[in-house]
């Protein structure tokens, strides 16, 4: 692994002798917009993905989104690079799970991106760990990227309020996809949104503006989840909310904590307020909208799932709610998941060491339906790459877990970037599990997921790399 990281720093210094003079205010910008637009690419993503019945070029999507990568990574250079110490065994299940990806690759087709998701996991993630290992202030980055997202999904509802007004906000038995079609990926903005806010709560908690966004983020996240009604988001923001009560108490960073005139009682008032405007906002939403359910709306864009997910809940007459979604009465394991066992075990049935040829007719008449993915990351890999890639990134997810599990309770993870880290592996380990979350340029929850590793690949590296005044005695 020192190996790739002489390289990196071969090519990377030379590049800084170039940018060195650049502007730190300058830099940061660039780094805020890169993530802006990832996160608003994202967005965009999941409305394209829909039209196309998951067709998308993933390849091209990735190309794009790495070029962002590139700009961020050369603007998050602020000295020479010197190597740090990474965890080794992440970094050789990293490096293993790409190289198994990409070898496969060559003997059968695994499906669009997918080679170029291997690469990244060989070289391009890795080398974005290198940069910010060196510099070891990872809530620079953090923040900015939670900023971003929560910004991106601000704008997002407040377009969603413009479609109720016009009386174009898509919905199905009381759920709403926005213009997405697709209710569970409306959810999944909101979800992104509270894991955000959350972390956004244990930074810079002496500036009111930067509480208020948070707080305002953190209602609205909350909104969108219900208004899509999906249970993922909502197990993912309750996992969140108590991972930041539990990393609060270990660390005494309680956001209630009196400092000065912004003290307890005004942040109560504006979390109550903020939740106050979301849920009159988005009650204010369904009653503009006056639009009659569509059923057009879901099984258009050819979401199997979500339609049966929809259709094993309520008659066509009725709505949903979020007790309905838990409510088990009538349904059978199959129905509850909406349909997600018999696609699992048609998936399972085809598993072998190497994988099979992606085609999509083929994988219609596996799952009987249109859709073209398994609702299960370690199913997905296991059929395109073989059950040894699969088994690769099932250690991987494992071990980052654990070690996420140490950042929440050991007491020396005291930084807020840890919570960063604990929360969106919550976030993509949820979402990997029911739905689709390999490809990190896919979804929000994998790419979040790849940037949150930065600190789990080096952990250590803050006592090693970061600059002097940063380090403890």
């Amino acid at each position: 692994m020192y190996q790739l990281q002489g390289l990196y720093s071969l090519v990377l210094n030379q590049i800084f002798k170039v940018t060195e003079k650049l502007d730190e205010r300058v830099r940061n910008a660039v780094i805020t917009l890169c993530c802006i637009f990832l996160t608003g690419f994202f967005v965009a993503y999941y409305d394209a993905d829909n039209r196309c019945g998951f067709y998308m070029d993933h390849t091209r999507n990735s190309l794009i989104c790495g070029f962002v990568l590139v700009i961020l990574v050369i603007c998050s250079i602020k000295a020479p690079l010197k190597k740090v110490r990474w965890d080794p065994i992440l970094f050789y299940l990293f490096f293993i799970a790409g190289l198994g990806i990409v070898a496969i690759s060559f003997l059968h087709p695994v499906g669009k991106g997918y080679r170029a998701f291997g690469l990244m996991m060989m070289v391009g993630f890795p080398c974005l760990y290198y940069v910010w290992n060196n510099r070891g202030d990872y809530d620079t980055l953090y923040k900015r990227l939670s900023f971003a997202t929560c910004f991106v999904g601000l704008l997002f509802f407040i377009y969603c309020m413009r479609l109720a007004a016009n009386r174009e906000l898509h919905s199905l038995f009381g759920r709403v996809d926005g213009f997405l079609r697709n209710a569970n990926m409306f959810s999944m903005i909101g979800m992104v949104m509270v894991c955000a806010s959350l972390y956004m709560f244990t930074v810079n908690k002496k500036s009111v503006p930067w509480f208020i966004f948070s707080a305002v983020s953190f209602s609205i996240g909350w909104e969108i989840i219900l208004l899509g009604v999906s249970r993922l988001s909502i197990l993912v923001g309750a996992g969140g909310i108590f991972s930041f009560i539990i990393f609060g108490i270990k660390t005494r960073i309680d956001t209630m904590e009196e400092r000065g005139r912004f003290g307890t009682v005004s942040k109560i008032a504006i979390v109550v307020i903020s939740m106050i405007v979301s849920i009159a906002a988005g009650s204010l939403m369904l009653s503009i909208n006056n639009r009659p359910i569509e059923e057009s709306a879901a099984t258009s864009s050819g979401s199997a799932v979500a339609e049966a997910q929809d259709n094993s809940q309520k008659p066509a007459d009725d709505t949903v709610s979020v007790a309905d979604r838990f409510d088990t009465t009538g349904m059978d394991a199959n129905a509850y998941t909406a349909g997600r066992i018999t696609i699992w075990k048609s998936y399972a049935a085809h598993l072998n060491m190497w994988g099979n040829s992606f085609d999509r007719k083929k994988i219609h008449e596996i799952t009987g339906s249109v859709i073209v993915h398994a609702h299960n990351n370690f199913l997905e890999l296991g059929y395109r790459c073989g059950i040894l890639v699969a088994c690769i990134h099932i250690l991987l997810e494992l071990y980052a877990g654990i070690i996420c599990v140490i950042f929440l309770f050991g007491k020396r993870y005291r930084e807020p970037y840890y919570l960063f880290a604990i929360i969106f592996m919550i976030c993509y380990a949820v979402e990997s599990m029911f739905d689709i979350a390999t490809l990190p340029f896919e979804r929000h929850a994998p790419f979040f997921f790849y940037m949150a590793l930065i600190t789990v690949f080096g952990r250590n590296a803050e006592e090693f790399a970061a600059p002097r005044h940063m380090r403890k005695d």
